[in-house]
């Protein structure tokens, strides 16, 4: 009795096809999400950058701001959901790895160079991650409360 299966060889041109099928159909998922997270990194960190000692305490809500109005605008013109939100730490992190240097040289959002604190940059950008995600996730989320209200 053989009860062997035939097995279905697998050519590496197939399996380098499939991953870019998924490449793509992720990026056509949440590729606005990526753009909205792309702005507010500039915008919280570039540009809030040039200004960020001179305005005070004030740079608190800046930063919200920053936050809030890319965010409710995607929200409203893209689909982006409460829920897809979730996608923004891994793409805002990456963000915040690649220009750490920057970030510590001006300190910003408690990102130093080390000399202050002992937690590690990588720690603090992802502290930092977590923070502009759950304003991302909060606005998404009522957003989407006022549009369901709005169908009502």
């Amino acid at each position: 009795m053989d009860t062997k299966k035939s097995k279905k060889k697998i050519s590496f041109k197939d399996v380098l096809k499939q991953i870019g099928q998924k490449i793509l159909k992720f990026f056509n998922k949440y590729g606005l999400l990526m753009i909205m997270n792309a702005i507010i990194f500039s915008l919280t960190v570039f540009i809030e950058s040039i200004y960020f000692y001179h305005i005070g305490l004030w740079w608190i809500l800046n930063t919200i701001l920053f936050i809030v109005v890319p965010t409710v605008i995607f929200c409203i013109w893209g689909k982006i959901d409460s829920l897809d939100v979730i996608v923004s730490v891994p793409v805002l992190y990456i963000l915040f790895l690649i220009f750490l240097n920057f970030c510590t040289m001006r300190d910003l959002y408690g990102i130093t160079s080390g000399n202050l604190d002992n937690i590690p940059n990588y720690i603090d950008a992802l502290f930092v991650t977590f923070i502009f995600t759950f304003i991302e996730y909060i606005t998404a989320y009522i957003v989407k409360v006022i549009k369901n209200h709005k169908k009502k």
